[in-house]
C-alpha cells in the first residue's frame, strides 16, 4: 500500500485501487478515521474516510439520522439532493433531526428543501347576542434543523423554518336598544407555509366570516374575511362587522396580524401572527459551520 497525492491506494492484481476502509495492525486490526505521513519533514493528512448517503429523490416527512444505517465511526455525509424535499410533519418536530453518536464529523450537504412546518391560523374571535371576542394568536413555525450534535452544513439548496400562522379577526357585537343587536365573527387567519392549517371563522349572525386559507408550499396564504351583520332598520344604522385574519407566513416569515373589528359598539381586537420557526435548531449550544 502506497500514498498517491490525498489518498492511499492499494495494488490489487497488479492494479492501484483506492483504499476505501484502512486498517492498522496494532494488538490486532484496527479501523483508522485518518492517516498522516511526513511529507517534507510536515504531517500532512492523506487519508480520511467518509461515509455517504444520499437520501432519496421526492418529498419526505420529518426524519430522524437515527433511523437510519449510518457508518457513525467515520466523518458522515448526509446528501439531500436537488429533487428532494424534507418538509417537518407537524410544528412540534423537525424536517431533520442530527442524531448522536458520531466518532467523526457529521456533514449535511444540502441541494434540495429542508422547510420546518407551517403554523396554524389563529381561529377568528366569536361574537353573540350579548359580547365580542377577540381573534386568537396564530401558531409559531416549526424548525428546520434540530441539532443534537456538532454539524457542519454545506448548503447550495434552500433551509427554512416554517412560516408563522396568521392571527384570527376580531369579532364585533353592536348594541340597540330599539331594534336588537348585531354580532359579527372574524375571519380565520391563514396558514403558514408549508402546509399549516388555516383557522376556524369565528361564529356569529347575518353574512358569516370565513376560515383562513390552507397553507401553501412556500407562498403566503390567505387570512378569511371577517361576518357582517347588517342593522336593516329604519330607525338605527348600527352594524357590525368582524376584522379579517391575518395572511399565513411564506416560508421562513412571520404570520400577520388579524384585524380589529370594523363595525359595531364592541369591537375586539385581532389576534397576533405566529413567529417563523428556526433554520438551525441549537438549544444545547452544538458548534455549527455553515460551508
Amino acid at each position: 500500500m502506497e500514498t498517491f497525492g490525498l489518498s492511499i491506494k492499494a495494488k490489487v492484481n497488479g492494479t492501484w485501487q483506492n483504499a476505501h476502509k484502512v486498517h492498522v495492525k496494532n494488538n490486532g486490526w484496527q479501523q483508522v478515521r485518518t492517516v498522516h505521513n511526513k511529507v517534507n519533514g510536515t504531517w500532512q493528512k492523506t487519508y480520511e474516510y467518509e461515509y455517504v448517503y444520499t437520501l432519496a429523490s421526492g418529498a419526505h416527512g420529518s426524519i430522524d439520522l437515527d433511523d437510519y444505517a449510518l457508518d457513525k465511526f467515520h466523518n458522515v455525509r448526509f446528501i439531500v439532493p436537488s429533487n428532494a424535499q424534507v418538509v417537518a410533519t407537524n410544528t412540534s418536530t423537525p424536517a431533520i433531526k442530527t442524531g448522536t453518536g458520531y466518532g467523526g464529523k457529521l456533514i449535511i450537504e444540502n441541494h434540495g428543501k429542508i422547510y420546518g412546518r407551517g403554523g396554524s391560523g389563529g381561529d377568528g374571535g366569536d361574537s353573540n347576542s350579548s359580547t365580542a371576542y377577540d381573534g386568537d394568536n396564530g401558531i409559531d413555525g416549526g424548525n428546520a434543523i434540530l441539532l443534537e450534535c456538532d454539524l457542519t452544513v454545506e448548503n447550495s439548496g434552500t433551509v427554512l423554518g416554517g412560516g408563522g400562522g396568521g392571527g384570527g379577526g376580531g369579532g364585533a357585537h353592536d348594541y340597540d336598544s330599539s331594534s336588537g343587536d348585531e354580532y359579527a365573527g372574524g375571519g380565520g387567519g391563514g396558514g403558514g407555509a408549508p402546509f399549516g392549517f388555516g383557522g376556524n371563522k369565528g361564529s356569529g349572525s347575518g353574512v358569516q366570516a370565513t376560515t383562513g386559507g390552507f397553507g401553501d408550499f412556500e407562498n403566503s396564504s390567505a387570512g378569511g374575511t371577517g361576518g357582517f351583520d347588517d342593522e336593516g332598520s329604519a330607525f338605527s344604522n348600527g352594524n357590525a362587522e368582524g376584522g379579517d385574519g391575518g395572511a399565513g407566513g411564506a416560508v421562513g416569515q412571520a404570520g400577520s396580524s388579524g384585524s380589529t373589528a370594523v363595525q359595531g359598539t364592541t369591537r375586539r381586537s385581532g389576534g397576533a401572527g405566529g413567529v417563523a420557526g428556526q433554520a438551525y435548531y441549537n438549544p444545547n449550544g452544538f458548534t455549527l459551520t455553515q460551508v
